[in-house]
């Protein structure tokens, strides 16, 4: 029948989950030094650059502009182009970002690096390519693979953030990020080209393209049968009630997140902690994250996108004022693994818009989505600043708790329908 393959049967390891494993190695990549461990640097550039930490800020902040201008860009590309090309440019770009940084003598050498090159490369390299290549391996377990690819978001800032902190005294900060990027060439790169196909054969089964949370079926070109259709306009996702409430509840999520990971280490200084405290709060804000993504992957399976959604926006807002009010090192890990927990909210996403709009429209619509990081992108800078003029981080940490919370009351409006409920396209 037209636009159905059958299914067939196949025994051993499904290259599905090898997939998966390269887009981990390709996120930690993407967000490893750059992201997950960004503020164990801050204060050291700011020191030898005889400027303010704030101003190395702004060069994230000109990273979410830039790369969430690019997404709707990228993301039909991604429904488009081979994975394999994407993922290769994407870390070539990583590659010359973290030699590059590893040089700089100034932050407008930064902020113009982020901007002109880690901008269009995580575009490539990270969750936006990444979840719509599993997209196109996954039906069943979808939640579950994406909630594992997440894992590569967070797991670089478990291992990171002590190994940066014993090795920077050793060999500078400068060695640390060429070896990164060294490490990305000689290792990940030749993974992605040998290993990363867009969809399926016959040889691999498709066992993994049938059943599921929403009974879709895989279509002729490994695409999925869900209402989404395969010529999806931005006037039908416009109109979709799902998609903008997906924007209001992770906009706040992703603000907070952002807030509390890339202040970290200066809020930890702030208290009179030390580096190597630093380093364990990082470690335990992203075990809580890398821990979130994969329990929220495989709930998401069984019990829907809703009341996790919902959960993480009143979790991670409570935690934040934790980390807001705390002046020791016990409620600030506390407060940190709390906001950590915002994690889980990407598999979410990722699953929520694979349920609206089916895996040949995920790079267009997940690409719409990330838009709206053009809303977050002050939001770290801003708490930074807020604190050099008042002299404390709970003003503006307040602030966007209290918005975390609200949007996690939002997410209830989410209309989602549960296994067996979605009805099937034909095509």
């Amino acid at each position: 029948m037209e636009g159905v393959v059958e299914k067939v049967k196949r025994r051993g390891w499904y290259h599905g989950w090898t997939i998966v494993g390269i887009t981990i190695l390709t996120q930690i990549a993407a967000n490893g030094l750059a992201i997950n461990a960004n503020s164990l640097f801050l204060q050291k550039w700011a020191d030898e650059m005889h400027t303010k930490p704030s101003s190395f800020l702004l060069g994230l902040m000109m990273l979410g502009i830039v790369s969430s201008l690019l997404s709707p860009i990228v993301g039909p590309q991604a429904d488009k182009f081979p994975a394999r090309t994407l993922l290769l440019t994407g870390l070539s770009g990583l590659v010359i970002f973290h030699i590059g940084v590893s040089c700089m003598t100034a932050p407008w050498q930064y902020i113009l690096l982020c901007a002109v090159v880690f901008s269009p490369s995580i575009t490539l390299a990270a969750s936006l390519v990444t979840n719509k290549l599993v997209s196109g391996w996954f039906v069943k377990n979808l939640g579950l693979a994406l909630g594992l690819s997440a894992f590569g978001l967070g797991f670089a800032g478990v291992i990171l953030p002590k190994l940066i902190a014993t090795f920077v005294p050793l060999y500078g900060w400068r060695m640390v990020w060429r070896f990164a990027g060294l490490f990305i060439l000689v290792v990940i790169m030749p993974l992605v080209a040998v290993a990363v196909r867009d969809r399926p054969t016959e040889r691999d089964g498709f066992d993994y393209l049938t059943g599921g949370e929403s009974e879709r079926r895989p279509s002729a070109h490994g695409g999925s049968g869900a209402r989404g259709g395969s010529m999806l306009g931005w006037r039908d996702m416009f109109s979709r009630r799902n998609f903008w409430v997906l924007v209001i509840a992770y906009v706040p999520m992703l603000a907070l997140h952002g807030s509390v990971q890339n202040n970290l280490a200066p809020i930890a200084n702030n208290i009179g902690l030390n580096d190597q405290a630093a380093a364990t709060l990082l470690g335990a804000f992203s075990m809580s994250y890398v821990l979130a993504t994969l329990l929220m992957g495989a709930l998401s399976d069984n019990f829907g996108n809703r009341i996790m959604l919902c959960g993480l926006g009143i979790v991670t807002g409570f935690g934040a004022l934790f980390v807001a009010f705390g002046h020791s090192l016990v409620p600030l890990i506390a407060g940190v693994i709390m906001v950590g927990v915002n994690g889980g909210m990407w598999p979410l996403l990722a699953s929520a818009i694979s349920r609206e709009f089916g895996s040949e429209n995920f790079g267009k619509a997940f690409g719409t989505l990330m838009l709206f990081v053009l809303l977050d992108v002050i939001a770290p800078v801003g708490v930074a600043v807020i604190k050099e003029v008042t002299g404390s981080y709970v003003p503006g940490l307040s602030i966007i708790a209290a918005l975390s919370i609200i949007a996690g009351f939002v997410a209830l409006l989410l209309n989602e329908k549960r296994a067996g409920q979605t009805e099937v396209s034909a095509r």
